[in-house]
């Protein structure tokens, strides 16, 4: 039965390679195409949106994290460019992830900030890799790499 399946079609367009992702929210119904420094936006499979900066991850059904030219912000789902928190948000974007609907971890920083106010909520000086979610940080350090840690904030 393929009842529930959507199929989405961009004519000279490749889907979900390792530079531009798909992003899902978080119910399905809308997917963030990012092709180079832009980013299209469908709710089953029809254009909803576009506009400038890559995609990195849904908060929710509708905000969206993106790069904006080096700099993180966050769209509405009408497209709406949210304003930029005072201090900015961490701009690099590598192994950046939603850790809760308010803020964000920066695998690359090793820090935790609030998206409301740029604000850094958590950090760790001991880490190689890691990641954040349901209030914990997780991760391993190099002067016990054969742990794993979990620390709440």
């Amino acid at each position: 039965d393929l009842a529930d399946q959507v199929s989405l079609s961009l004519p000279g367009f490749v889907l979900g390679d390792a530079d531009d992702p798909l992003h899902l929210s978080a119910d399905g119904t809308r997917v963030a195409v990012a092709s180079g420094d832009a980013t299209n936006v469908y709710e089953n499979g029809v254009l909803i949106n576009a506009f400038q900066g890559r995609a990195l991850e849904w908060f929710d059904d509708g905000r969206l994290l993106v790069d904006l030219g080096g700099a993180l912000r966050i769209y509405d789902s009408s497209g709406q460019l949210q304003p930029a928190p005072d201090p900015a948000l961490p701009s690099n974007h590598l192994g950046v992830h939603i850790a809760s609907a308010t803020e964000i971890y920066s695998q690359f920083y090793n820090t935790i900030h609030s998206v409301d106010s740029g604000e850094e909520v958590w950090s760790c000086d001991l880490s190689d890799v890691g990641t954040a979610a349901a209030s914990y940080a997780v991760f391993t350090s190099r002067k016990a790499p054969h742990k794993v840690f979990f620390d709440n904030y």
